[in-house]
């Protein structure tokens, strides 16, 4: 097998045979050897750096010792066992940032290590499961980056992520709470954690459980070695499109990475870059509806190198899609929410009547005219209204 751990007893006595140093050793208790066992000690010594530290990744490419390695856990859940909470690419998104940064596997880093998390698999259990394999495995020489992608909701004792068992009637026993994952993530060794989340999807839930992605860095506390990018500003929707494939966090995310976020041209995107990146085309691809912050910084997390940028025999970066645009006036029937920009919201009432001045997948831009007023916020395109050309 591949044994976690071997544990030797030196014994005192030393021989010369051959011009060469040969100690004795015994096996542990309960792990009888044959009497008198010898080996050569600088053998036995590389053989449990073998077993301890390997030389090859799990993809079976030679580790370079000389580079950090990097360990990604990528949780993203777009079905649920109740079917009223599904999203259309949190489980695309998780998948796909993954895949590109294994793509650094003897690049960047000497050995990269992937966890993808999705759907069904993605239950409290073994969430917890892979957040606790990324804190046995990492060293303080490693990077990490966590990402969760799918809702987030607010209940009695605190923030937690929506798994794929969730049940809004039972939060507590069918959802993770964030302070779980800010306890992993706070007590591990690596050197640089980078935190990803894109959970603030409205919609399933009343506006009184949506998640304010900054309480996620509150339990983080004092941790020094955490980095924190949220998708979006308070309690502002995260936005889906289906013009991209993908969440339009994810998919400015990709792009940074593919190169869009190399401020300097040195080759290279860096956690700084990428992170200017995100919040300048966030905005300009979601009409201003989302706004991504970055909540925490590491000291020294800035330079840190994350992706090596593809040349265009290797691929072109992903182009974003413009929404489109269409002019329409509805009649509210129902009491709705409109999202203002920087957490703001405000109430349309029944009756209201607005213009939609555009539209973008799951959410429309609106402006009241009656009565008459001078915001424009966006709507749930999925609100009840009559509407009218």
């Amino acid at each position: 097998g591949n044994p976690r751990q071997v544990s030797f007893y030196k014994r005192e006595r030393k021989q010369i045979v051959n011009n060469r140093e040969i100690t004795d050793w015994d096996w542990a208790p309960g792990h009888p050897m044959t009497k008198g066992f010898r080996t050569d000690a600088a053998l036995v010594k590389t053989k449990l750096e073998e077993i301890l530290e390997p030389t090859q990744g799990k993809t079976g490419s030679k580790i370079d010792r000389s580079k950090p390695r990097l360990f990604v856990l990528s949780v993203g859940v777009s079905r649920h066992r109740w079917n009223e909470y599904d999203l259309a690419y949190a489980a695309k998104d998780a998948e796909t940032l993954a895949e590109r940064f294994q793509s650094e596997n003897g690049g960047l880093f000497g050995d990269v290590q992937v966890s993808v998390v999705t759907d069904d698999d993605a239950t409290p259990k073994r969430i917890r499961e892979e957040l606790n394999w990324l804190k046995r495995s990492v060293t303080e020489n490693d990077v990490a980056v966590v990402f969760f992608a799918g809702h987030g909701v607010r209940a009695r004792r605190g923030l937690y992520f929506f798994t794929h068992m969730g049940d809004g009637d039972d939060i507590y026993n069918t959802c993770v709470n964030w302070d779980e994952v800010a306890s992993v993530l706070s007590s591990s060794d690596a050197s640089n954690i980078l935190l990803l989340t894109d959970c603030c999807h409205a919609g399933a839930f009343s506006a009184d459980r949506f998640v304010n992605q900054s309480d996620i860095a509150k339990a983080l506390g004092e941790a020094t070695n955490v980095s924190i990018l949220a998708s979006s500003d308070g309690d502002e929707p995260s936005v889906e499109m289906q013009t991209i494939q993908h969440g339009v966090f994810t998919h400015v995310l990709l792009n940074a990475l593919a190169g869009q976020a190399d401020a300097d041209g040195d080759g290279f995107a860096s956690w700084d870059e990428v992170c200017r990146n995100v919040v300048v085309e966030v905005p300009r691809l979601s009409n201003d509806l989302q706004h991504p912050k970055l909540l925490k910084s590491a000291k020294g997390s800035e330079l840190l190198k994350l992706a090596s940028i593809k040349t265009e025999e290797d691929g072109a970066a992903i182009v974003p899609a413009k929404a489109p645009a269409k002019s329409l006036r509805a009649v509210i029937t129902k009491d709705a929410t409109m999202h203002l920009g920087k957490g703001r919201t405000a109430v349309l009432k029944k009756g209201a009547v607005v213009d939609i001045l555009k539209q973008i997948e799951g959410w429309a831009l609106v402006r009241p005219v009656d009565p008459p007023s001078d915001q424009v916020g966006w709507i749930d395109r999925n609100t009840p209204a009559h509407r009218f050309e």
